[in-house]
């Protein structure tokens, strides 16, 4: 799931995320520390994975406790993320599929 879109004048934008308010300024600051890393390549969408990978390709996240913690951070986010997405769409898809039976029983 792509989370972080960069345009074509490198301005950085993030889709809502299932995270904690903590988490989400955590990934805040990772785009404001991090982001010219994202900016100088080409513009597309990324994943919170793709950006971690990312930070972790140009920064020494074994000595930079700091950065192991972000790259940790953005990756739990990640998996929240499309966890919770997944839920929302089938019990949306659920629902519907009980409103569509409801209608067709009136």
């Amino acid at each position: 799931m792509k989370i972080i879109t960069v345009n074509a004048i490198r301005r950085i934008r993030i889709k809502p995320i299932y995270a904690s308010q903590g988490e989400q300024m955590l990934v805040d600051l990772a785009v404001g520390s991090f982001g010219h890393l994202l900016r100088s390549q080409a513009p597309r969408e990324y994943s919170l994975n793709e950006f971690a990978d990312t930070i972790a390709t140009h920064y020494d996240v074994v000595a930079d406790e700091r950065t192991q913690a972000v790259v940790e951070a953005l990756r739990a986010v990640q998996a929240s993320t499309e966890k919770q997405a997944k839920y929302v769409v089938f019990i949306e898809h659920g629902n519907s599929k009980n409103h569509n039976a409801l209608a067709a029983a009136a």
